[in-house]
């Protein structure tokens, strides 16, 4: 185990993908609680119709209308769409942003729908929606929110998790690194005693499709071309640990400098062993980090 000074007593998806991505940044953002300053804004983009998009499914499903007819859903959709608008996105009532706020009211209508028909197809029912789950692994508290908790019908668990993209999840899936999904599977996993993880999957808003390797849980015909997510979970299990006895050493690789070593000479693993870990590219926890002047590689890239 890690020394207390570099243990965390709760890891999330999040947190897990960021010590994968650069032990690093784990280490200054999640343990000494170094961030961007605080500078308060609003949502926009993509961000913003994912973020209403989640509370419109939520609030269908809170209010019955998943569960009812089709005919129910598209009668109720867009006017809950209005009704959100005001809390969730105010900035598409303002002046401008006309076009987009009704081509975002469309989009979600038909993505609704779509799910929908989606569930009914697969005769999946929703169990609940952000459903938070918390259970004990390697010496802390793995906690994770869960968007729709499905149940087949035979009252089995599936989970899905709600993307506004699509090109960037089905990647995730084809190269065996959806860590989020996993990590989300596993959690229902351990928290309901089954010995394999749950059928789960991403469902787009803005293209209404499912993204999976597990197509048959979903009624699909066609799945992502990409390991299961059993075997994205025991080489991120894999990895987690063996960084973590880097760390518990005092050795905190970094990743994303030109001079970096690559994360698998860092855990002193072979080609061959390296196959069974989950190995991310090398500035994959570059885009969104905040101590790049920390690092060097802000003064890296003035060179």
């Amino acid at each position: 185990m890690p020394p207390r000074s570099l243990a965390r007593e709760h890891q999330s998806a999040s947190s897990i993908e960021t010590l994968l991505a650069c032990p690093l940044r784990f280490a200054f953002e999640k343990i000494a609680g170094i961030h961007h300053g605080l500078v308060a804004s609003l949502p926009d983009g993509p961000l913003l119709s994912g973020k209403l998009g989640h509370r419109l499914v939520e609030e269908l499903h809170r209010r019955g209308h998943l569960a009812g007819s089709r005919t129910s859903l598209e009668g109720h959709v867009l006017a809950l769409f209005d009704e959100l608008l005001p809390r969730e996105a105010a900035s598409l009532l303002g002046p401008g942003a006309s076009f987009e706020r009704i081509q975002l009211k469309e989009q979600l209508g038909a993505a609704a729908t779509t799910l929908f028909d989606r569930l009914a197809e697969a005769k999946l029912v929703v169990a609940d929606v952000e459903i938070a789950t918390e259970v004990d692994w390697n010496g802390s508290k793995l906690y994770g929110r869960i968007d729709l908790l499905l149940r087949d019908g035979r009252g089995r668990e599936v989970v899905l998790d709600l993307k506004w993209g699509a090109t960037t999840y089905r990647k995730l899936l084809e190269a065996g690194q959806a860590i989020q999904l996993a990590v989300y599977a596993a959690l229902r996993a351990q928290a309901t005693g089954r010995k394999t993880l749950p059928p789960a999957g991403y469902f787009s808003l803005s293209r209404g499709h499912i993204y999976t390797t597990e197509p048959a849980a979903f009624a699909l015909t066609h799945a992502a071309s990409g390991p299961p997510l059993e075997d994205t979970w025991e080489r991120l299990e894999r990895t987690v640990i063996a960084i973590e006895r880097l760390l518990a050493r005092g050795t905190i690789p970094v990743t994303g400098l030109g001079e970096s070593a690559p994360m698998a000479a860092s855990l002193g693993l072979s080609d061959k062993a390296a196959e069974r870990h989950l190995l991310l590219e090398p500035d994959a926890g570059c885009t969104y980090c905040a101590c790049a002047a920390l690092c060097g590689r802000r003064w890296q890239e003035l060179a």
